[in-house]
């Protein structure tokens, strides 16, 4: 079996590879002005949204759960 430092280097080359593929075409210039257009009130409820997400999930995960051990919300979310 590998090592766990060949795993991780192979892990971070793989990483670099595609973040670099995704990234190749992408002008600096124009993501830091998109980014300066930025309306940054409608985060304000896609943030809220995520987490009410999250919670629900870890609500519904305490009722699966439940039957066979009894979970604190805390540890599942």
């Amino acid at each position: 079996m590998k090592s766990t430092k060949t795993k991780l280097l192979l892990g971070i080359l793989v990483s670099s590879l595609f973040v670099y593929l995704a990234f190749r075409k992408i002008h600096v210039e124009e993501m830091l002005h998109a980014f300066g257009q930025l309306n940054c009130w409608y985060l304000l409820p896609a943030l809220l949204f995520v987490f009410l997400s999250l919670w629900i999930r870890a609500v519904r995960w305490g009722y699966f759960l439940r039957p066979i051990k009894r979970v604190n919300l805390k540890a599942l979310f």
